[in-house]
């Protein structure tokens, strides 16, 4: 199952006397993220609130927002200050009786005065209103989640999708790499033919050079970048080549020249030189063992990617921004672009 980091769900109960409404609201983050809004005086709730969310949610930056509002007040009662209010009144008639004013006192305008009247709040039950807000806490849960999982299920239609192009793509591509080594083949050939005065040249040699050229442009420059690469040709950073780039480069330039040469296949595996202990091998034969190719060689290259982005300093003219798989990766037909 497959689900966004994005999501958002919500659920609101009248509980005990009190209205609980809580939201969860989630984005994209690498871990898992907590965060959360709630009234003064329910700060012990925050620790149960990430609890109960992180036994469900692995990743994502994660919001909660908690609204309380008392509806019955059962906790809550009146207390009137007796004293206070003698008091108030024995000053209010001698200041009448200095000032010859009349008596017009009232209950309502004795109940207006400071203090008379206090409002009394008893302890709010905590074990109660944390079972209350973690209950509303798991209906908004439950939608939150299904909102995730319906997200997921159009990203992975929407990937699953992009794959089928890519495998179209991929299939072009296999069938065009032998066309492009032909390609730089018969330059390669016109061009020593030229400089030879005629002569012919060696044609495995060609076909050797021509797949280098390919590979080298095809795989190894959009990694580098145009103006690295042109300094790792001129014997720059021959350690960083030697170690890094030769293996990947030899591995394309045998996936490349594969369709040229006369495979045979037998419990020895596949091999080049005729044998009658080997029968040709088939295409399937060959398709797997050029994808093995490309499988190693893709992941060698990967080695070197990473070395250049731990290690960018040693080489100034590098830009990640050129580097294409910082741009787009395929990993286990997954899609990733950055």
């Amino acid at each position: 199952m497959i689900r966004s980091m994005t999501g958002y769900g919500r659920d609101q109960q009248l509980l005990h006397g009190r209205s609980i409404t809580v939201e969860i609201r989630s984005v994209n983050h690498r871990y898992f993220e907590f965060s959360c809004r709630a009234p003064r005086g329910c700060a012990f709730l925050e620790d149960r609130l990430k609890r109960s969310l992180q036994s469900a949610i692995s990743r994502g930056k994660v919001e909660v927002s908690l609204t309380l509002q008392t509806i019955e007040s059962r906790h809550t009662s009146v207390a009137v200050d007796h004293a206070l209010a003698g008091q108030y009144l024995t000053a209010l008639r001698a200041l009448g009786e200095e000032y010859s004013l009349p008596d017009d006192l009232t209950l309502s305008s004795v109940a207006r005065l400071p203090d008379v009247f206090t409002l009394c709040r008893d302890e709010e039950d905590e074990e109660e209103l944390a079972a209350d807000v973690l209950q509303v806490l798991q209906n908004a849960l439950d939608r939150f989640l299904a909102m995730r999982e319906a997200e997921g299920e159009r990203l992975r239609a929407d990937v699953l999708s992009r794959v089928v192009t890519m495998e179209e793509h991929l299939s072009f591509v296999e069938e065009r790499s032998p066309q492009t080594v032909m390609e730089y083949r018969a330059r390669l050939t016109a061009k020593l033919t030229e400089l030879l005065n005629g002569a012919v040249p060696d044609e495995a040699r060609i076909l050797t050079e021509a797949a280098i050229v390919a590979a080298q442009e095809t795989y190894l420059r959009p990694v580098t970048g145009d103006a690295l690469f042109e300094r790792l040709l001129a014997g720059d950073h021959a350690d960083f080549t030697d170690e890094y780039l030769a293996a990947p480069l030899a591995l394309y330039v045998r996936y490349l020249i594969a369709p040229q040469l006369d495979l045979r296949h037998g419990q020895g595996g596949t091999v080049q030189p005729r044998s009658d202990g080997f029968a040709a091998a088939s295409d399937a034969t060959l398709r797997r063992s050029r994808r093995a190719l490309l499988k190693t060689a893709r992941r060698l290259l990967r080695r070197a990617s990473d070395y250049l982005e731990s290690h960018a300093a040693q080489f100034p003219l590098y830009d990640p921004q050129a580097n294409v798989l910082n741009r787009c990766s395929i990993d286990g037909k997954l899609v990733q672009t950055r």
